[in-house]
């Protein structure tokens, strides 16, 4: 079975890009690396907020504050429907 001696590693050469081209890939790297720390805060953030919401919305739902027990309160179609034609346009409410 072939092998590898340490000399032969030691003997190896690398090539490598200049210094210019290892800077200019180093700043690359690092807005790179800015961005994605970027990216994580946000999706951090929002996954925070989801999370708040479906605890809000199972709460809601388990204490019964979903549902209306106010007959006074209409639904959107009735509402809708009730709105002068005039007012459902400048308010973005379709006939």
């Amino acid at each position: 079975m072939p092998h590898i001696s340490g000399q032969q590693i030691k003997d190896f050469k690398f090539s490598r890009p200049q210094l210019v081209e290892q800077r200019k890939l180093a700043t690359t790297l690092d807005k790179c690396e800015e961005h994605s720390a970027q990216v994580v805060s946000i999706y951090t953030r929002k996954f925070a907020a989801l999370d708040a919401l479906k605890k809000s919305l199972l709460h809601h739902a388990f204490t019964g504050q979903l549902t209306s027990k106010d007959s006074s309160h209409e639904s959107i179609e009735n509402s809708n429907t009730s709105m002068p034609t005039s007012k459902r346009r400048t308010a973005g409410v379709s006939p």
